[in-house]
């Protein structure tokens, strides 16, 4: 007999919050002189939307997606990694072996309340432009969302990032 859990109502990557995610990073980029390619995926990894700015480098055409699927298989910033492949030898060998695996910083997991729902990634500036781009994606996706205790939220625990 089936269960009436077997059908859910879980939160899911809009079209339209991914390209409000893909316009703000590249405003941020806009600013600071850049073009960059801007990738979304859902909680998946699978591409949800796309950029590449005029002039954009041809390599980041791949980081930015995969800085995306990093963000969104973990449910961490891709930067934060450097810091635990540091102290932990067994990370340091086998995660960057894993295709697709990402650990400069550009990707951001995008969350609506405590569901994981995917990531941004950004390439083609340095790596703090890149997530200076990602977070300003991170920060539109959460402003398309219904506020929770009057705070989108961009972490996934309910509170904005600071």
């Amino acid at each position: 007999m089936l269960e009436d859990s077997v059908v859910s109502n879980a939160a899911r990557m809009s079209l339209s919050a991914a390209r409000a995610a893909i316009a703000a990073a590249e405003r941020e980029a806009a600013e600071r002189g850049l073009a960059v390619v801007v990738a979304v995926v859902d909680d998946g990894g699978n591409l949800v939307s796309f950029d590449r700015m005029d002039r954009a480098p041809l390599l980041s055409l791949d980081f930015a997606a995969d800085k995306a699927w990093t963000a969104a298989a973990f449910g961490r910033a891709t930067d934060e990694w450097w810091s635990d492949m540091s102290t932990q030898p067994a990370l340091a060998a086998t995660l960057p072996q894993r295709p697709r695996f990402v650990a400069v910083g550009g990707g951001v997991p995008l969350w609506i309340g405590d569901t994981l729902v995917g990531g941004v990634g950004v390439s083609g500036g340095s790596v703090a432009d890149d997530i200076a781009c990602a977070q300003a994606g991170q920060v539109a996706f959460a402003g398309q969302l219904p506020a929770t205790n009057g705070v989108p939220s961009v972490t996934g625990k309910g509170t904005e990032k600071k």
